[in-house]
């Protein structure tokens, strides 16, 4: 019977090759993106999914609760770890992770290179994560001081195979040494924290003084709970850490402390933490992208449904003489889904090689790097069946059932315009198509004209041509090594100027601590950015005074109690146009005990732009880690050229690290762009499939009425009133959509630029342009098809019965 059905569909395809083209490219379409998004989400969902204990693996979050405000953050005291495993039963293992430098030179035997992601972490930390080892003993590898682990492809930079590096000694900056203990594999991709090397934490001596470090925060904090432990009732007790270990700290600040945690599963999507160690994801996105996934899907569903009820007149013949003959409703209801099928498991096949061709595009959108033998694992492979399947069922569900319920006396006497009045059902349909893809042309747009904003506002500073330069250790350099660097650098006319400082502007790497600020009240505990910068920063990034002067060579950079603020600051402190000369205890200084405000710098973007402008101090130092040359534009690389010439005599055991502010800048959009790419380009997909469907469905809808076409063109009507009587029901439907699009898109994405911190207006011009495209491309259809039926053979086309 099955085998029957199938070459009764087989034929019925090839009898109608233009119908059956146009739904094998709608459902191909359809499939082919729709399950690039399912890959895509299925990822995300996927982050730290690979930790055979994750569903016990928590992070401790911190919050830092001030009178006037709160900060979450994802880094927890220096030394929680030991005190959760010790004080708190629940707690089988506790681990920390602590980043080191953003880049770190290690050198074997000549072979030296910046390994990027390198951290410190506790010995027991491969008894709480699931990264297996090449070769090494996970349980001791990382007790010893100095100790080191490195990743596979890490240690091929150095070594022709994995197994080569065990035992091998690395060095480090300055006098460091570390022996390599072990050998992992890579860190999977779907990890909220990527690494490249772990050094044991007992290599940080400072870490010793227990007592003087709840006060230090910056590591991750990660708890293994017993099995069967009640999650709840741990958060709960985590209020006790304050009390017993930080009041005596904090409160002369008032200042108080509290904790909570986050299944590791859940922090990629879910967490909106500052201090992250990787860029995160966004649930939001998941749904929208599962969305647009299931809409794609539905959409070509909704094109073969429409396209199979408009002919439904040229089925219903057969279905007729077939129920005549005996059959039941069931077996046309079979007959149709298998017909129903077929295309969709052809459009499968051709999904298949689309997807292994776009493959390679698809990843650079989304940041991904999907491979062909992911689509091909069994849960993968299984998961597509079934969306292939749930395509077809849906696609010929309506169309079977609707289509076999023909009276077969009414069909077979010619009376078609009853068995076939659903002209109701594909207007609905038709108007879901139009609000899905108006829906989507205006989300685009506004995603758009966000994302262009933020690019685009005045960051209060000009990272144009600044290449950035990260200097080695404190003990490698000297406030005279940086002067010499700097004054040779300026011999060279193609460098413009030359600063330093601890940070730079676009990092999310700053100081923050608490200071006694002088208010109309006497002194107020305020948690501040801070950090050093010498003479030339400001003039070098182009920031502007507001009040005051900036630092001179002068103010003696080794004992300056002289500091700037910017207007953040001054407006938090409520000191209006006083700001100058404010105090600020200098905290264990006594012979300094203040500090002095001599200039306001107007407020820029010292963080991320998704991040608002916090108040922020500046102190006058000359020892920094960064340094920054502006450069000339035309000539970047013979510039790059000089400064590591001057570089390498400074410094000629380092190899130069450096980057340009303006790529920094950049890549603080890079996940949201890629989204935004993503967004756009199944947008336009699904206003192509769209389209696709409406050809079809005004194709069929010409053909019904090519006799009443001619029959006006006899009476002397004109081209362009044929079209406009055809497309005034598909005008009507555009309306209709926009009715519903309008309010449905305002409401979300209203609701979208609220999350950002400097947000652009939804442009009402947005909305006219979304609904004109779409009302043009309708026009154009109906025009084409009309036009085509107005000039045909007008007596052939009145002697169709």
């Amino acid at each position: 019977m099955i085998k029957n059905y199938i070459k009764i569909a087989w034929r019925n395809l090839k009898h109608d090759l233009s119908f059956a083209a146009l739904n094998i490219l709608s459902l191909t379409i359809g499939l082919t993106f729709s399950l690039l998004l399912f890959y895509y989400v299925k990822d995300e969902l996927s982050f730290d999914t690979y930790h055979e204990k994750g569903d016990r693996i928590y992070r401790i979050n911190s919050e830092l609760m001030e009178p006037e405000k709160s900060d979450l953050v994802a880094i927890s005291p220096m030394v929680m770890a030991p005190a959760l495993k010790t004080d708190y039963e629940e707690v089988e293992h506790a681990v920390r992770l602590l980043s080191g430098n953003q880049k770190t030179l290690l050198k074997h035997n000549g072979q030296e290179a910046f390994i990027e992601k390198v951290f410190y972490a506790d010995s027991n930390s491969f008894s709480v994560f699931t990264y297996p080892f090449i070769v090494g003993d996970p349980t001791t590898a990382l007790i010893e001081p100095n100790s080191i682990v490195l990743s596979e492809s890490t240690a091929l930079k150095y070594f022709s195979k994995p197994e080569d590096a065990l035992g091998k000694a690395l060095e480090g900056e300055g006098t460091d040494v570390y022996k390599v203990t072990g050998v992992m594999e890579d860190v999977p991709e779907n990890s909220h924290i990527l690494f490249n090397s772990l050094i044991s934490i007992s290599s940080l001596e400072f870490l010793k003084n227990v007592d003087q470090q709840w006060g230090n925060f910056g590591t991750l904090t990660y708890v293994l709970l017993k099995p069967g432990a009640n999650v709840s009732s741990f958060e709960d007790k985590l209020s006790n850490i304050y009390p017993t270990y930080q009041k005596s700290i904090f409160e002369q600040f008032n200042v108080t402390m509290k904790y909570s945690v986050i299944p590791i599963t859940d922090i990629h999507l879910k967490s909106t933490l500052k201090y992250e160690p990787e860029p995160l994801g966004n649930i939001n996105y998941v749904y929208t992208f599962s969305t647009i996934a299931i809409l794609l899907l539905l959409i070509a569903c909704i094109n073969y449904m429409n396209l199979t009820t408009a002919r439904s007149a040229r089925r219903a013949k057969e279905i007729g003489i077939r129920k005549v003959s005996g059959s039941v409703q069931s077996q046309l209801v079979a007959q149709f889904l298998t017909e129903s099928m077929l295309l969709s498991f052809i459009s499968f096949a051709l999904s298949m090689v689309l997807i292994a061709v776009l493959l390679p595009s698809f990843n650079e959108i989304s940041g991904k790097s999907f491979s062909f033998s992911f689509i091909l694992q069994p849960l993968t492979l299984l998961y597509t069946l079934g969306i292939v399947l749930f395509a077809g069922f849906i696609g010929g569900s309506y169309p079977a059932f609707f289509l076999s319920k023909f009276n077969p006396l009414v069909v077979l006497k010619g009376k078609l315009s009853k068995a076939s009045s659903n002209a109701g059902l594909r207007k609905s349909l038709v108007v879901i198509q139009f609000t899905v893809a108006i829906v989507m042309l205006i989300s685009t747009w506004v995603i758009y004209n966000q994302l262009n904003y933020l690019q685009n506002r005045d960051l209060g500073y000009d990272k144009e041509n600044i290449l950035v330069v990260s200097l080695p250790s404190v003990d490698s350099r000297s406030t005279s090594t940086l002067d010499y660097i700097k004054s040779e650098a300026l011999q060279n006319p193609k460098i413009k100027a030359v600063s330093t400082s601890f940070y730079t502007p676009g990092t999310t790497n700053q100081n923050y601590n608490l200071f006694e600020v002088e208010t109309e009240d006497g002194f107020a505990s305020q948690g501040i950015d801070n950090f050093g910068v010498d003479e030339d920063y400001l003039d070098n990034f182009g920031m502007e005074l507001a009040e005051g002067r900036q630092f001179r060579l002068t103010d003696r950079p080794d004992s300056c109690i002289n500091v700037l603020v910017n207007e953040a600051f001054v407006k938090k402190m409520n000191w209006g146009t006083g700001a100058l000369g404010k105090r600020i205890k200098n905290q264990g200084n006594e012979a300094e005990p203040y500090l002095y405000v001599i200039g306001v710098v107007k407020d820029f973007h010292m963080r991320s732009i998704y991040n608002p402008i916090e108040p922020l101090m500046m102190t006058y130092t000359h020892d920094n880690g960064s340094m920054q040359f502006k450069i000339d534009g035309q000539d970047v690389a013979s510039s790059i050229a000089s400064i590591e010439t001057i570089f390498k005599k400074s410094f000629p055991k380092e190899a130069m690290e450096y980057s340009f502010a303006s790529e920094d800048f950049k890549t603080q959009f890079e996940s949201d762009q890629k989204r935004g790419q993503l967004f756009s380009t199944f947008s336009g997909l699904t206003i192509i499939l769209a389209f696709l469907g409406l050809l079809g469905l005004i194709a069929y809808t010409t053909q019904q009425r090519k006799k009443e076409i001619a029959v006006r063109k006899v009476m002397g009507a004109e081209s362009h009133q044929i079209v406009f009587l055809l497309a005034k029901n598909f005008m009507i439907l555009v309306g209709v959509s926009c009715l519903i699009a309008f309010p449905l898109s305002y409401y979300f994405l209203d609701q979208w630029l609220d999350s950002f911190t400097f947000r652009t207006s939804i442009n009402p011009m947005v909305f006219a342009y979304s609904a004109l495209i779409i009302l043009t491309l309708t026009m154009l259809a109906v025009a084409y098809h009309s036009i085509k039926a107005a000039l045909g053979n007008q007596v052939n086309a009145m002697r169709i019965e």
